[in-house]
Order: C-alpha cells, then sequence, then structure tokens
C-alpha cells in the first residue's frame, strides 16, 4: 500500500510577483509546471489542503494561467479531469487526489432536483450524484434513456425506480447538462401528453355533437 504523501506549498527567501501578488512562493515556468505545482498553488489561495499517493510530477500546458480564490476549484478539477484524476473532501478542508476509476467505490455528495427545483451544481470536474425526481412515474424509462448518451467514461445511471426517481453519478460539469437534459425531456412529454388529451377530447366531442345531430 503506497504511503501517502502530503502536498505542501514550497515557500522561497525571495519575494517575487505572481499571481497571488507578492508573496514569498515559488514561482514556475509555464513550460515547467506540473501538476503538484498546480495543486500547490491552489492550496495557497484557497486555505484547502491536499493529500494523494499519487505521483502529480507530470508536465502540464498552462498559458497565462492566473489562479485565483474564486476560480482555483475550477482550475485544478479541470487539469485533474484532463489527466484521469478526480479530488473527494476526506474532511471540511481537506482533500484527496484519487485515479478517476476509484470514484465507484467513493461515497459522495447528492443533489436532489426535479423539473422546477435546479440542483445549482458548483462548476467544477468533481464527481458527485444527481437525484432527479419526475412527476410522471410511467415516464421513468423514456427519462432513463435520455442520460446515457451524456454520461462520462466514468459516469454512470444508477438507478431508474418505480418510486419516480433518476440516480446519476458523474463529474458536476455532465451532471449539469444531463439535468438539462432530463428536465427538457420531461417537459415535453408533458406537453406531448397534454397534446395527446386535447385531441382525445377534441375527438370526444365531435363524436357526442355527431350523435346528438343522428
Amino acid at each position: 500500500m503506497l504511503k501517502r504523501s502530503f502536498i505542501i506549498l514550497v515557500f522561497m527567501s525571495v519575494v517575487t510577483t505572481s499571481a497571488f501578488g507578492n508573496q514569498n512562493v515559488k514561482v514556475v515556468k509555464e513550460s515547467e509546471m506540473t501538476l503538484q505545482d498546480v495543486v500547490s498553488r491552489v492550496s495557497y489561495v484557497s486555505g484547502q489542503k491536499y493529500i494523494s499517493s499519487i505521483d502529480l510530477s507530470k508536465k502540464i500546458l498552462s498559458i497565462n494561467l492566473e489562479i485565483t480564490k474564486e476560480n482555483s476549484d475550477t482550475v485544478l478539477t479541470s487539469f485533474l479531469h484532463e489527466n484521469g484524476l478526480t479530488r473527494v473532501e476526506e474532511s471540511e478542508g481537506l482533500f484527496k487526489i484519487i485515479s478517476v476509476n476509484e470514484i465507484s467505490n467513493t461515497v459522495l455528495k447528492s443533489y436532489v432536483a426535479d423539473k422546477k427545483l435546479n440542483p445549482k451544481l458548483p462548476r467544477t470536474y468533481d464527481f458527485y450524484l444527481l437525484k432527479y425526481s419526475i412527476a410522471n412515474r410511467e415516464q421513468i424509462k423514456d427519462l432513463a434513456k435520455k442520460v446515457e448518451p451524456y454520461l462520462s467514461s466514468n459516469g454512470a445511471l444508477l438507478y431508474a425506480n418505480i418510486a419516480g426517481e433518476i440516480i446519476v453519478r458523474d463529474n458536476a460539469h455532465n451532471l449539469s447538462k444531463i439535468y438539462r437534459v432530463l428536465k427538457r425531456a420531461e417537459i415535453q412529454l408533458e406537453q406531448k401528453a397534454l397534446s395527446l388529451n386535447d385531441r382525445e377530447n377534441e375527438q370526444h366531442v365531435l363524436q357526442e355533437n355527431g350523435e346528438r345531430e343522428s
């Protein structure tokens, strides 16, 4: 079993100017930047701590990268995603970086949603569960079919049960798209059902009028 290695921000003895402003922090040229460097920068600006047993020395391409407290989660999870990695929260403010292939064995936070309740997922590539409830349980199979084309390689449709709940596991970026797909599909099915009912009612009225005239 690999020993967890703690990722720390490396401080230097000279004052340099970086995306963080004037601070005693390590400045890495873009051509020399690694995943380790990105994690360290994000840890510095966000105050989050990271642990991992994975080698993060892989070099990455970054042009004019500016990491701020506001964009740090998006930047880091995007780089991790591109390299087959993700992060999971171990405790408040402490994250573990793992292979995305391990996500199926990880306990994830869930977001509840329906056609009126937007789950407001974060703008990251972190993995979550989306629990989408539908009004008409008879539509569950039709709606579940809409999910699969939008799943990432590590995403999964976990449940589509008779209680009218669809549960999907994927990264937040994908889940946001899947939510919009489910919402749009459910509304379209409802409109189709209403249109069918209107036609049936119209046909019924015409039949009644025809019987009266005869």
